[in-house]
C-alpha cells in the first residue's frame, strides 16, 4: 500500500507538471484543464493541475508571451496581435507609392544651381546622384532657401544634404517608413535599390502613404 501510494503520488505530480507546460506552451489552460478532468475524473488531481496552469501561465505572461507559439511567432517577426490599422501599416509596402516627383543634382553643385532646379519644377525637394546613379543624400526646398542665404551660393549641395542611409528598399513596410519619417522629421524618403550600391528608385512622400492608408481601410468597410 504505501508503495502504491508513492507511485500514484509521483504519477499526479507528472500529470500536474505535464499539464501546466502543455498549458503554458499552447496557451489552452481550460482546454488542458478539462482533458485532464476528463481523463482520471479525480476533482484533487484537478484542482493541482488548475493551480499547476495558472501558476505556469501567470509565469509566461510576465515574460511577455501569452504562449509559446505566439513568441515563436514574434521571433520571426509576425505577430497576431496588431489590430486592423496595425495589420495594414505591416503588410503593405511602399512599392506601388514610388513616386518620380524629384528633382534630381549632383552633390557637388552650389545651392545657386540647386535652387535654379528647384525653381524650374515642380518640386521641393532635390535628390543629390553621383555620376554612377548612387544616391547619396536629399534636400529640401526650405532648408536650400535658408542655407543659401546663411552660407552662400557657391557652398556644395552635399553639405546641407540629409545623411546617405535616411532612405528606405522598395519592400520596406509602411510602418516601417511612417516610423522613419517621424524620427527624422521629414514628410518624404528616398528609395534605393539596396544598401550596398545606393542606386536611387525614386522617393516616397507621406502624403501618398496616408492616402494610401485611408483607400485600403475604405476598401475593406
Amino acid at each position: 500500500p504505501q508503495d502504491q501510494a508513492v507511485t500514484t503520488n509521483q504519477a499526479g505530480y507528472a500529470i500536474v507538471g505535464m499539464a501546466s507546460v502543455a498549458a503554458a506552451v499552447l496557451g489552452a489552460p481550460i482546454s488542458t484543464l478539462l482533458i485532464v478532468f476528463e481523463l482520471p475524473a479525480d476533482y484533487r488531481l484537478t484542482i493541482a493541475v488548475m493551480i499547476g496552469t495558472t501558476i505556469a501561465n501567470l509565469i509566461l505572461q510576465q515574460l511577455g508571451h501569452r504562449s509559446f507559439f505566439h513568441w515563436q511567432l514574434k521571433m520571426r517577426g509576425v505577430s497576431i496581435n496588431y489590430d486592423r490599422n496595425e495589420l495594414l501599416l505591416h503588410s503593405h509596402s511602399i512599392e506601388p507609392l514610388i513616386s518620380q516627383q524629384y528633382g534630381l543634382e549632383a552633390p557637388d553643385h552650389s545651392l545657386q544651381q540647386g535652387s535654379q532646379t528647384l525653381m524650374a519644377s515642380p518640386h521641393y525637394v532635390l535628390l543629390l546622384v553621383d555620376d554612377n546613379g548612387a544616391f547619396s543624400g536629399s534636400v529640401r526646398s526650405k532648408v536650400l532657401m535658408t542655407e543659401l542665404l546663411r552660407s552662400g551660393q557657391n557652398t556644395a549641395l552635399q553639405e546641407i544634404a540629409s545623411p546617405r542611409d535616411v532612405c528606405v528598399l522598395p519592400n520596406a513596410s509602411l510602418q516601417t517608413v511612417l516610423a522613419m519619417m517621424s524620427k527624422h522629421d521629414m514628410n518624404y524618403l528616398p528609395v534605393v535599390k539596396d544598401l550596398q550600391t545606393y542606386q536611387l528608385v525614386g522617393i516616397v512622400y507621406q502624403v501618398d502613404v496616408l492616402d494610401y492608408m485611408n483607400h485600403s481601410l475604405v476598401e475593406e468597410d
